[in-house]
């Protein structure tokens, strides 16, 4: 029988949840959303063809473990194909592959190990002793940058006390406060955004 789907796997971290020890916090549960304290959120990975315009072929929304390990099934037929993979999540800067990627069952595409696995070197350092590397944090309403529109996202909720799994948490602890805007004004005063093909 042939099989009718592929596992692949991408590993990849986020700066403001990352809490030492290679592992990011457990946003999602210390948030109410979710009761496991094996997940951290959720990510969004996609499959993009490797010749320009780079279209986008899939995408699955799919959680995130502390560690950054997100595991998702994709269609067969999408086996052994050269694909860009890309990933987002919901406050931080995207990342994508730096070449395309043969797809393979059981693959694991890492993004932690090395910047050089991103395209343009466009992941943070997040632990200098492990030399782990994750995304940027501060991309709020996900335009691909850090920037002043993001500020204003964060001032408004920060002004009204807000709180909750809120996109504004850069740093998942609950509420948008002061510790959130100190990583967008480093992001931003690097002008941190999305690096692709």
């Amino acid at each position: 029988m042939v099989p009718t789907t592929a596992n692949i796997s991408v590993k990849c971290l986020m700066e403001g949840y990352y809490s030492g020890s290679g592992l990011m916090a457990p946003v999602l549960n210390m948030q109410g959303v979710s009761t496991s304290l094996t997940v951290a959120d959720s990510v969004t990975v996609r499959l993009h063809q490797a010749v320009s315009p780079y279209n986008e072929i899939f995408m699955a929304k799919v959680a995130t473990e502390l560690a950054g390990n997100a595991s998702l099934v994709i269609p067969a037929n999408l086996a052994n194909g050269n694909f860009f993979i890309s990933v987002s999540h919901r406050n931080s800067i995207g990342v994508w592959s730096s070449t395309p990627v043969q797809i393979t069952n059981n693959l694991l595409y890492d993004f932690t190990l090395s910047p050089s696995n991103s395209f343009g070197n466009n992941v943070q350092l997040v632990d200098p002793l492990l030399m782990r590397y994750g995304l940027f944090s501060g991309d709020i309403n996900q335009d691909g940058i850090v920037d002043g529109l993001d500020y204003n996202d964060w001032e408004s909720d920060a002004n009204n006390f807000g709180a909750g799994f809120i996109s504004t948490d850069l740093n998942g602890d609950g509420v948008a406060d002061g510790l959130d805007y100190n990583l967008f004004e480093v992001n931003n005063n690097n002008f941190a955004g999305v690096v692709q093909p």
